[in-house]
């Protein structure tokens, strides 16, 4: 049974996503190259996801942009800090999802305990708006099983041709308090 999450509606109005780069590309390991050299000022979003890094292409990981930062894992394995977390208000993209400030929330929930797998609570939240889903917050998660990037997909290589070099998977067996950021939509609405 999917859980129903109790929405606020703040706004029937539609939220345009500023998009970079594209998922298949990154996945593929041969994002664009002009974004090499292209950087980007988080300070004009409220919040974003992708593959980022506040240093240097070479270095792109997991990257979100909350609320004018990117904070995003540092990828490059030369360098002291990698596989740390660090932000910037500058950051190098060859994949971002992201907000503009002026954007309102259509819908809020807050302070909501609800017993569910992540993909089930997500579904639950698209069903209740019948479009795409664009959320952050602050969630406690009693287990996350997550694979993260550890290589910038940038070197010709599929990512998943190559898992070992490419992703790592961290497993959390506590409680967590965890910030997300994630975008959620149908391929119905793709086509």
């Amino acid at each position: 049974m999917m859980p129903y999450i109790q929405l606020q509606q703040k706004s029937d109005k539609g939220v345009s996503i500023y998009i970079c780069g594209g998922i298949k590309q990154v996945l593929s390991g041969t994002p664009d190259k002009h974004w090499k050299s292209e950087t980007f000022d988080a300070k004009h979003y409220k919040m974003g996801l992708g593959a980022a890094s506040p240093e240097s292409f070479e270095s792109m990981g997991e990257g979100i942009i909350v609320n004018g930062q990117c904070y995003a894992t540092v990828t490059n394995q030369s360098k002291s800090d990698s596989m740390k977390t660090m932000g910037d208000s500058t950051y190098y993209s060859a994949l971002m999802s992201a907000i503009p400030n002026e954007a309102a929330a259509n819908y809020v929930c807050s302070n909501v305990e609800i017993k569910a797998e992540m993909y089930q609570l997500i579904s639950s939240l698209y069903n209740q708006a019948k479009h795409s889903v664009a959320w952050r917050g602050l969630v406690k998660c009693s287990h996350i099983n997550s694979m993260i990037l550890k290589k910038s997909p940038i070197y010709g290589v599929p990512i998943f041709d190559d898992k070992d070099e490419y992703l790592e998977n961290k497993v959390f067996d506590t409680p967590t308090w965890v910030f997300m950021v994630g975008v959620y939509t149908s391929d119905e609405l793709t086509n």
